[in-house]
């Protein structure tokens, strides 16, 4: 007996062949949920990333790019970010929870951990570099913001604003909106020549100039309920061969205006030095007290020189 075998099409086909004639073929009516459409809004998980395979680059020259729509979001993503380098490691992950940017907004990492304890970042960058010959360096966070304002307008400029703010009913043993630290590594031998945690370059005016130009610049911090509020509070450093708290008007190698040491004055002296004369000497700030019959000076009264 001969069999003959049955060849059905689904609906739609008609017979046709060619590929760009057949229909229902829009991303929703194909129903193929296993693939990602770039012309439609769609959550893309990190499962079909990763299932599929699939690298994302933004703006790199070896592929291509993800560019959204003039009056959209470039990119939303609702779980985990990482950017994967070439050799198959990851430069870089971030859990976050739904991020919702608006419209003058280009990448918001948002959401909310939960009331978890432990210490969470929702930006953590870590580059390494060497330098094996010659010069280099490492800038682990660069940017630079343009603002032009046009004739008969106003606008302001920031290159960073960071607001830290704590809530609840607990209690914030600290509250930093910008924290740093400097350090060297274990077992190095590198030669530092200068380092600061805080380092204010100086203005680069190829224009037009201000009237006032501050390297720090601290708003006033009382407020009703603050017990002690302080512009600038400098802990005394300890532990170095010269252990200054203020050194003001020149380079450490120079001659100070200001400085103020740190440690404990002997009796009758202060830890202020000041610069005097034409040629300018640093002197120390201290008191005297010349005693009854003393001259024009009344007995307990004392006098600060400079010696």
């Amino acid at each position: 007996m001969n069999l003959g075998l049955v060849q059905t099409r689904p609906a739609g086909g008609a017979g046709v062949s060619d590929h760009s004639l057949l229909s229902n073929l829009g991303y929703a009516a194909a129903a193929h949920t296993g693939f990602c459409s770039l012309g439609t809004a769609q959550i893309i998980t990190a499962e079909k990333l990763i299932d599929q395979a699939v690298a994302l680059r933004f703006g790199h020259a070896a592929g291509p790019t993800i560019q959204g729509q003039p009056a959209g979001n470039i990119l939303t993503i609702a779980s985990d970010l990482q950017l994967n380098d070439l050799a198959g490691g990851y430069a870089g992950h971030a859990a976050i929870a739904p991020a919702v940017p608006d419209a003058n907004t280009q990448l918001v990492l948002g959401g909310s951990y939960g009331a978890i304890g432990g210490t969470h970042k929702a930006l953590a960058i870590s580059p390494l570099k060497s330098v094996a010959a010659g010069a280099g360096s490492l800038q682990a966070l660069y940017g630079q913001a343009t603002l032009t304002i046009d004739a008969g307008a106003t606008g302001s400029l920031q290159g960073l604003n960071f607001l830290a703010m704590a809530g609840g009913a607990g209690t914030a043993t600290e509250i930093e909106a910008v924290w740093g630290r400097i350090a060297s590594a274990t077992f190095s031998t590198v030669t530092i020549t200068k380092a600061a945690t805080f380092y204010a370059r100086s203005p680069i005016w190829y224009g037009a100039k201000p009237a006032l130009a501050v390297g720090l610049y601290v708003e006033p911090h009382g407020a009703a309920g603050v017990t002690n509020a302080v512009g600038a509070l400098i802990d005394a450093p300890a532990g170095a061969t010269n252990n200054y708290t203020i050194w003001a008007g020149a380079p450490i190698t120079g001659t100070p205006r200001l400085r103020l040491d740190a440690g404990t004055p002997a009796a009758g002296q202060t830890m202020l030095y000041l610069a005097e004369g034409v040629a300018p000497t640093v002197r120390r700030v201290q008191w005297m007290d010349p005693g009854a019959g003393g001259g024009n000076f009344v007995g307990g009264e004392r006098v600060m020189i400079l010696v």
